[in-house]
Formats: structure tokens, C-alpha cells, sequence
């Protein structure tokens, strides 16, 4: 099982690869919607631990970006919206404008002051809600995602009223709708009758990862 440590290191690598300009992205037509599912998946559970309404607005697109790297920029920002949310909650929404498929991360948190965001995406920063946070992390999200956002050639701006929360918003190409699909038989592993009488071992240092 990775350590916080061998996660931040990881990070670390990341940052020198995306600045060496060795990460190549691949780009493709996929359904936007997949994306944010797993966004769901991961985070639902977070949120509901800490007693906070979590949202996905889907929106039956297809983006043209990389799916692997656009879905680690919405789980960066995902991330720090959820964490840095005391009360309220996370919406996380993608509509059509133009040529673009528009991804916004909505939080009610303690939002960003004006000077923040003039430094918010250098590494190592930890702002604010960051010293007031159990979390001890490097401070490295942020500048993760301003490098792989450049690396796609996409546009990322922000918005936020400090103690009312912020507006991360993530403009991607929009190749149109994603094919409608009828009604799926469960996969085999989707069964009940498989993990019934099993018996399931849960390991995780994180007291609030664990409850969720």
C-alpha cells in the first residue's frame, strides 16, 4: 500500500515530467460522462462522511482531451473542494458553450482570496485553508494541475468570494453527443450471488477515508 510520503514523492516526479516536457498526451473522442462517473465513485463517500451534499450534473458530451490526465485535473480539484468544505457542499457540472464541453467544480467552502490566486498554482503553496486543515500534504495539487492543464491546451479560470466558496472552471473540446445506449445486462461481477457469505478486509490509515 503507497505511503502519503511515496504519493508526494510520486507527485514530485510528476511536476519534473509535465516541466521536461516528456509527457506526451494522447488524445481521443470519449464520453464525458465516464469521467465524471468515477469522479462520483471516489468522492461521494467523502463528502457524505463529513456531511456535505455532493452533486454530478452529467451531460452526455464527448470531449476531446486525454482521459487519464483530464480526469486527474478534476480529481486535484475535486479533491481540495472537498476537503476545504466545511459546510455546504460540491457541484461538479459539465455543459456545452460553443466548441467547448465546460467543467465546473462548485464548492460552498472557505473560498480564495485575491492575492491566493496570484500564487495558489506555484508549488508548495499552502494557503490559508490549508494551515487551519488536519491535512499535511505538500501543497502540490494545484501546481499539478495548472502544468497537465497547459499540457492539454486547455483553459482553466477561477472564481471565488472568500468564505463563500469557489468556482473552478475547466474548458475542453467538445467533439458533440455521445451515442445514446438501451438498458445494459449486470455484469457478472455485479451479481449479489457472487459476494454473498464473503468476507471483506478493509486496510486504511485515514480515519475520515475509512469511514466513508
Amino acid at each position: 500500500f503507497p505511503t502519503r510520503r511515496s504519493s508526494d514523492l510520486k507527485t514530485l516526479l510528476d511536476i519534473s515530467k509535465l516541466d521536461a516536457g516528456v509527457v506526451t498526451p494522447e488524445f481521443q473522442s470519449f464520453p464525458l460522462d465516464s469521467v465524471l462517473s468515477v469522479l462520483e465513485a471516489s468522492f461521494a463517500p467523502q463528502a457524505a462522511a463529513k456531511g456535505l451534499k455532493f452533486k454530478i450534473r452529467r451531460s452526455n458530451l464527448l470531449a476531446h482531451s486525454d482521459p487519464l490526465l483530464l480526469q486527474r485535473v478534476l480529481q486535484n480539484l475535486v479533491s481540495n473542494a472537498v476537503r476545504y468544505t466545511a459546510k455546504g457542499g460540491v457541484l461538479v457540472g459539465a455543459r456545452r458553450r460553443g466548441c467547448d464541453c465546460v467543467i465546473d467544480v462548485v464548492d460552498t467552502g472557505c473560498g480564495i482570496s485575491e492575492s491566493e490566486r496570484e500564487t495558489m498554482f506555484e508549488e508548495f503553496y499552502r494557503g490559508a485553508a490549508a494551515a487551519d486543515s488536519a491535512h499535511t500534504g505538500l501543497g502540490l495539487g494545484l501546481s499539478i494541475v495548472q502544468r497537465t492543464v497547459q499540457a492539454l491546451g486547455h483553459t482553466l479560470d477561477v472564481k471565488s468570494i472568500p468564505g463563500k466558496g469557489a468556482t473552478f472552471r475547466l474548458a475542453v473540446a467538445c467533439d458533440g453527443l455521445a451515442p445514446t445506449k438501451g438498458p445494459q445486462p449486470a455484469p457478472e461481477h455485479a451479481r449479489v450471488e457472487i459476494t454473498r457469505g464473503a468476507a471483506v478486509v478493509l486496510i486504511e490509515n485515514d480515519d475520515q477515508v475509512r469511514e466513508a
